[in-house]
Protein backbone atom coordinates (compact mmCIF):
# COMPACT_ATOMS: atom_id res chain seq x y z
CA UNK A 1 0.00 0.00 0.00
CA UNK A 2 1.27 3.86 -0.59
CA UNK A 3 -0.73 6.85 0.85
CA UNK A 4 -0.70 10.30 0.01
CA UNK A 5 -2.41 13.29 1.63
CA UNK A 6 -4.49 16.33 0.33
CA UNK A 7 -6.82 19.03 1.41
CA UNK A 8 -9.96 20.02 -0.24
CA UNK A 9 -12.17 22.50 -0.04
CA UNK A 10 -16.27 21.94 0.79
CA UNK A 11 -19.00 24.76 0.55
CA UNK A 12 -20.97 25.65 3.14
CA UNK A 13 -23.12 28.50 4.24
CA UNK A 14 -21.66 30.35 7.60
CA UNK A 15 -24.08 30.28 10.41
CA UNK A 16 -23.25 33.88 11.72
CA UNK A 17 -22.72 35.64 8.70
CA UNK A 18 -25.06 33.88 6.41
CA UNK A 19 -22.70 33.95 3.66
CA UNK A 20 -20.85 31.13 1.30
CA UNK A 21 -17.75 30.26 2.85
CA UNK A 22 -15.38 27.41 2.05
CA UNK A 23 -14.22 24.54 4.87
CA UNK A 24 -10.60 23.21 4.13
CA UNK A 25 -11.43 18.73 4.33
CA UNK A 26 -7.85 17.64 4.99
CA UNK A 27 -7.90 13.73 3.61
CA UNK A 28 -5.32 11.11 4.13
CA UNK A 29 -5.62 8.32 0.70
CA UNK A 30 -4.35 4.72 0.89
CA UNK A 31 -3.62 3.15 -2.29
CA UNK A 32 -4.10 -0.76 -0.98
CA UNK A 33 -3.26 -3.76 -3.58
CA UNK A 34 -2.31 -7.61 -2.21
CA UNK A 35 0.27 -8.86 -4.37
CA UNK A 36 -0.43 -12.05 -2.70
CA UNK A 37 -4.00 -12.05 -3.91
CA UNK A 38 -3.68 -10.30 -7.96
CA UNK A 39 -7.41 -11.50 -8.47
CA UNK A 40 -8.51 -8.97 -5.87
CA UNK A 41 -9.19 -5.26 -7.54
CA UNK A 42 -7.16 -2.20 -6.18
CA UNK A 43 -8.67 -0.90 -3.07
CA UNK A 44 -8.47 3.40 -2.66
CA UNK A 45 -9.23 4.22 0.74
CA UNK A 46 -9.39 7.56 2.83
CA UNK A 47 -9.39 9.06 6.15
CA UNK A 48 -10.04 11.94 7.80
CA UNK A 49 -7.18 13.84 9.39
CA UNK A 50 -8.57 17.28 10.65
CA UNK A 51 -11.57 18.48 13.42
CA UNK A 52 -13.69 21.31 14.17
CA UNK A 53 -12.65 22.98 17.60
CA UNK A 54 -13.35 26.21 19.29
CA UNK A 55 -13.92 27.65 22.90
CA UNK A 56 -17.14 28.23 25.04
CA UNK A 57 -17.93 29.65 28.22
CA UNK A 58 -20.41 27.73 29.99
CA UNK A 59 -21.21 28.43 33.86
CA UNK A 60 -18.05 31.12 33.78
CA UNK A 61 -16.04 28.06 33.08
CA UNK A 62 -14.22 28.30 29.67
CA UNK A 63 -14.29 25.10 27.86
CA UNK A 64 -12.55 23.57 24.92
CA UNK A 65 -15.26 22.08 22.53
CA UNK A 66 -14.41 19.55 19.40
CA UNK A 67 -16.48 17.84 16.83
CA UNK A 68 -15.39 15.00 14.70
CA UNK A 69 -16.63 13.42 11.95
CA UNK A 70 -17.60 9.49 12.10
CA UNK A 71 -19.49 9.59 9.31
CA UNK A 72 -16.55 10.80 6.81
CA UNK A 73 -19.22 13.19 4.16
CA UNK A 74 -18.37 16.82 5.01
CA UNK A 75 -21.63 17.81 7.08
CA UNK A 76 -21.87 17.36 11.12
CA UNK A 77 -24.77 15.93 12.71
CA UNK A 78 -25.76 13.61 15.38
CA UNK A 79 -24.30 10.48 13.59
CA UNK A 80 -20.71 12.06 14.61
CA UNK A 81 -19.03 12.48 17.80
CA UNK A 82 -18.19 15.52 19.79
CA UNK A 83 -15.70 16.02 23.26
CA UNK A 84 -15.73 18.86 25.92
CA UNK A 85 -12.93 19.81 28.19
CA UNK A 86 -12.00 22.93 30.70
CA UNK A 87 -9.44 25.42 28.84
CA UNK A 88 -6.87 24.67 31.02
CA UNK A 89 -6.71 20.81 30.30
CA UNK A 90 -7.28 20.87 26.76
CA UNK A 91 -5.48 18.44 25.63
CA UNK A 92 -8.11 16.15 27.12
CA UNK A 93 -10.53 16.62 23.97
CA UNK A 94 -7.81 14.75 21.46
CA UNK A 95 -8.09 11.66 23.91
CA UNK A 96 -10.55 8.31 22.68
CA UNK A 97 -12.39 7.78 25.93
CA UNK A 98 -13.43 11.75 26.34
CA UNK A 99 -15.44 11.23 23.07
CA UNK A 100 -18.89 11.25 23.00
CA UNK A 101 -21.52 10.32 19.94
CA UNK A 102 -22.87 13.86 19.22
CA UNK A 103 -26.38 12.41 20.60
CA UNK A 104 -24.93 11.82 24.01
CA UNK A 105 -24.17 14.42 26.90
CA UNK A 106 -20.97 15.62 27.84
CA UNK A 107 -19.44 16.68 31.03
CA UNK A 108 -17.61 20.07 32.17
CA UNK A 109 -15.95 18.86 35.53
CA UNK A 110 -19.04 17.93 37.52
CA UNK A 111 -21.53 19.51 34.92
CA UNK A 112 -23.55 17.84 31.77
CA UNK A 113 -24.37 19.24 28.64
CA UNK A 114 -25.94 18.22 25.85
CA UNK A 115 -25.91 19.38 21.98
CA UNK A 116 -28.82 21.54 20.71
CA UNK A 117 -28.09 22.09 17.67
CA UNK A 118 -25.20 22.09 15.09
CA UNK A 119 -24.29 23.87 12.36
CA UNK A 120 -23.98 21.34 9.08
CA UNK A 121 -20.53 22.86 8.81
CA UNK A 122 -19.32 22.01 12.11
CA UNK A 123 -18.88 25.84 12.61
CA UNK A 124 -21.46 26.32 15.20
CA UNK A 125 -22.76 23.95 18.28
CA UNK A 126 -25.36 25.18 20.86
CA UNK A 127 -25.17 23.78 24.29
CA UNK A 128 -27.46 23.16 27.08
CA UNK A 129 -26.87 22.18 30.53
CA UNK A 130 -28.29 18.57 31.05
CA UNK A 131 -29.35 16.42 34.11
CA UNK A 132 -28.01 12.74 33.59
CA UNK A 133 -29.81 11.84 37.55
CA UNK A 134 -26.33 10.73 38.46
CA UNK A 135 -22.82 12.13 39.10
CA UNK A 136 -20.20 12.46 37.16
CA UNK A 137 -18.27 9.54 39.29
CA UNK A 138 -21.14 6.78 39.36
CA UNK A 139 -21.50 7.30 35.45
CA UNK A 140 -17.61 6.91 35.06
CA UNK A 141 -18.38 3.76 37.32
CA UNK A 142 -21.65 2.79 35.85
CA UNK A 143 -20.26 2.65 32.22
CA UNK A 144 -16.78 1.21 33.26
CA UNK A 145 -16.95 -2.31 31.69
CA UNK A 146 -13.77 -3.62 32.46
CA UNK A 147 -14.12 -2.88 36.16
CA UNK A 148 -14.82 -6.96 36.86
CA UNK A 149 -12.06 -8.09 34.47
CA UNK A 150 -9.64 -5.75 36.05
CA UNK A 151 -10.40 -6.55 39.45
CA UNK A 152 -10.69 -10.56 38.45
CA UNK A 153 -8.45 -13.21 40.59
CA UNK A 154 -4.79 -13.28 40.00
CA UNK A 155 -2.06 -15.31 41.10
CA UNK A 156 0.95 -13.92 39.04
CA UNK A 157 1.13 -16.04 36.62
CA UNK A 158 -0.69 -15.95 32.59
CA UNK A 159 -1.93 -18.09 29.77
CA UNK A 160 0.63 -20.20 28.00
CA UNK A 161 0.97 -19.29 24.32
CA UNK A 162 2.91 -21.00 22.26
CA UNK A 163 4.56 -18.50 19.01
CA UNK A 164 4.20 -21.20 16.47
CA UNK A 165 1.68 -22.39 14.47
CA UNK A 166 2.49 -25.51 12.88
CA UNK A 167 4.41 -26.69 16.44
CA UNK A 168 1.21 -25.60 18.64
CA UNK A 169 -0.99 -27.52 15.93
CA UNK A 170 0.96 -30.51 15.86
CA UNK A 171 0.76 -30.57 20.25
CA UNK A 172 -2.84 -30.02 19.64
CA UNK A 173 -3.47 -33.07 16.99
CA UNK A 174 -0.36 -35.43 19.37
CA UNK A 175 -2.69 -34.32 22.80
CA UNK A 176 -6.07 -34.36 21.45
CA UNK A 177 -6.85 -31.23 22.52
CA UNK A 178 -8.60 -27.84 21.29
CA UNK A 179 -5.88 -25.46 19.05
CA UNK A 180 -7.20 -22.18 20.87
CA UNK A 181 -5.52 -19.20 18.33
CA UNK A 182 -5.37 -15.78 19.19
CA UNK A 183 -4.86 -13.44 16.01
CA UNK A 184 -3.96 -10.33 17.16
CA UNK A 185 -1.69 -7.44 15.92
CA UNK A 186 1.36 -5.19 17.38
CA UNK A 187 -1.01 -2.15 16.86
CA UNK A 188 -3.92 -3.82 17.83
CA UNK A 189 -5.38 -1.91 21.32
CA UNK A 190 -7.82 -4.27 22.60
CA UNK A 191 -5.09 -7.11 22.18
CA UNK A 192 -3.18 -5.39 24.57
CA UNK A 193 -5.71 -4.98 27.23
CA UNK A 194 -7.06 -8.92 27.18
CA UNK A 195 -3.12 -9.57 27.54
CA UNK A 196 -2.76 -7.62 30.45
CA UNK A 197 -6.33 -8.13 32.29
CA UNK A 198 -8.13 -11.28 30.59
CA UNK A 199 -5.18 -13.54 29.92
CA UNK A 200 -3.60 -13.07 33.04
CA UNK A 201 -6.99 -13.87 35.59
CA UNK A 202 -6.85 -17.35 37.27
CA UNK A 203 -10.39 -18.39 36.04
CA UNK A 204 -8.64 -17.82 32.02
CA UNK A 205 -5.79 -19.60 32.85
CA UNK A 206 -7.61 -22.41 34.33
CA UNK A 207 -9.73 -22.86 31.49
CA UNK A 208 -6.58 -22.57 28.94
CA UNK A 209 -5.25 -25.91 30.43
CA UNK A 210 -7.39 -27.60 28.22
CA UNK A 211 -6.68 -26.35 25.50
CA UNK A 212 -3.04 -25.58 22.90
CA UNK A 213 -2.72 -22.17 22.99
CA UNK A 214 -0.87 -20.01 20.06
CA UNK A 215 -0.95 -16.55 19.32
CA UNK A 216 -0.36 -15.49 15.81
CA UNK A 217 0.63 -11.72 14.44
CA UNK A 218 -2.06 -11.42 11.83
CA UNK A 219 0.47 -8.72 9.83
CA UNK A 220 3.44 -11.26 9.94
CA UNK A 221 1.36 -14.10 9.39
CA UNK A 222 -1.46 -12.90 6.56
CA UNK A 223 -1.75 -16.18 4.80
CA UNK A 224 -2.84 -17.35 8.26
CA UNK A 225 -4.94 -15.07 8.45
CA UNK A 226 -6.42 -15.18 5.36
CA UNK A 227 -7.10 -18.90 5.89
CA UNK A 228 -8.88 -18.86 8.74
CA UNK A 229 -11.04 -15.81 7.78
CA UNK A 230 -9.26 -13.15 10.35
CA UNK A 231 -11.87 -9.70 9.33
CA UNK A 232 -10.13 -7.99 12.76
CA UNK A 233 -7.92 -8.05 15.39
CA UNK A 234 -8.34 -9.53 18.01
CA UNK A 235 -9.84 -12.74 16.65
CA UNK A 236 -9.95 -15.81 18.61
CA UNK A 237 -11.18 -19.43 17.34
CA UNK A 238 -11.21 -22.44 19.01
CA UNK A 239 -10.32 -25.62 16.33
CA UNK A 240 -11.25 -29.05 17.27
CA UNK A 241 -8.45 -31.82 17.62
CA UNK A 242 -9.37 -32.78 14.12
CA UNK A 243 -8.81 -28.62 12.74
CA UNK A 244 -12.93 -28.28 13.01
CA UNK A 245 -13.86 -24.87 13.46
CA UNK A 246 -15.52 -24.71 17.05
CA UNK A 247 -16.21 -21.50 17.74
CA UNK A 248 -14.48 -18.01 17.16
CA UNK A 249 -14.84 -14.96 18.99
CA UNK A 250 -13.92 -10.99 17.69
CA UNK A 251 -13.14 -7.58 19.62
CA UNK A 252 -12.18 -7.06 23.19
CA UNK A 253 -13.82 -10.05 25.34
CA UNK A 254 -13.93 -10.62 29.59
CA UNK A 255 -12.65 -12.93 31.67
CA UNK A 256 -16.04 -14.69 31.87
CA UNK A 257 -16.62 -14.74 28.61
CA UNK A 258 -12.92 -16.34 27.62
CA UNK A 259 -13.35 -18.41 30.63
CA UNK A 260 -16.41 -19.68 28.79
CA UNK A 261 -15.05 -19.91 25.59
CA UNK A 262 -12.17 -21.93 26.55
CA UNK A 263 -14.12 -24.36 29.03
CA UNK A 264 -14.34 -27.93 26.52
CA UNK A 265 -18.04 -28.76 28.12
CA UNK A 266 -19.50 -25.14 27.00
Amino acid sequence: WSTFDTVVTVPVRDPVTGNAAADPYALTFWYVEDPESPEEPPVLRFSRRGWMEGKAMLDSVEAEVLITENVMDGVFDTLDSWAMAPADSADEVLKSKTAKPLSEHSWLRQKAYKVRSIDPSGRRIALVPFDPGMTRAEEIAMNDNMLVDREAARSGGSVKFLDDYSAALTMARREGKPLFIDFETTWCGPCKLMDQWVYTADAVMGASRAVVAVKVDGDDHPDLAKAHGVMGYPTMILLGPDGTEMRRLSGYRSVADMTTFLSRDK
